[in-house]
């Protein structure tokens, strides 16, 4: 005689859309910190902001870019969104427009390439990936492909800057000490700038 014995079902997680950062190449990626509002450890709106840190530096490169760029580029920040294709959407911190190519403002994402992406770090939990590094170049290249022109990745942990260009092949790794080129007319290093205010002096290398 054979016993049957009945597997309980598995139970599925229902993950709202509103942990989801961005969605591209197939996948999903959940902002930092989702596991801990399923397990409802955690209110879904404390893991939707930057840290003060990454915040405060995207606001002084939105600034400074923008001063220094402004006959030229518009610019895009607070986590705009970028439609590339279908079920395909990215959240970026700054994004630059060439001004004679801006399109009409409406409720929707952009659906037209930046053409200069500024990130500053990671803000997804990497699981498909086992350094973030994978997915910052899995990111970047899917931008390039997309149409943008240029990538710069500012990242706080190791104190490094990854500037990628579609006319060039061999990507660029440097540190916060160097000059870098954001735009032919906007160039910076970006420990100067944090020394330039009290609060952010102590980041500085």
């Amino acid at each position: 005689m054979l016993l049957t014995v009945e597997q309980p079902e598995k139970q599925t997680i229902e993950i709202p859309k509103s942990l989801i950062y961005e969605t591209f190449n197939g996948k999903t990626f959940y902002r930092k910190g989702y596991r801990n509002v399923l397990k409802n450890n955690l209110n879904p709106k404390s893991i939707m902001g930057s840290s003060s840190l990454q915040s405060i530096l995207v606001s002084l490169l939105n600034n400074y870019i923008g001063n220094q760029t402004a006959d030229t580029y518009i610019l895009a920040t607070n986590e705009p969104g970028l439609h590339l294709d279908f079920k395909e959407n990215m959240s970026n911190d700054i994004m630059l427009f060439l001004e004679k190519d801006f399109q009409i403002l409406n409720e929707k994402y952009f659906n037209l390439p930046p053409k200069i992406v500024v990130e500053v770090d990671v803000k997804i939990e990497i699981e498909e990936y086992a350094t973030e590094e994978e997915y910052v170049f899995e990111k970047t290249a899917r931008l390039l492909d997309f149409g943008v022109e240029k990538v710069i990745w500012v990242l706080t942990k190791t104190k490094k800057i990854v500037i990628a260009e579609k006319s060039n092949k061999n990507w660029i790794v440097t540190d916060w000490l160097q000059e870098i080129e954001i735009t032919p007319d906007c160039k910076l290093v970006l420990n100067d700038l944090l020394k330039t205010r009290k609060w952010t002096k102590p980041y500085s290398v």
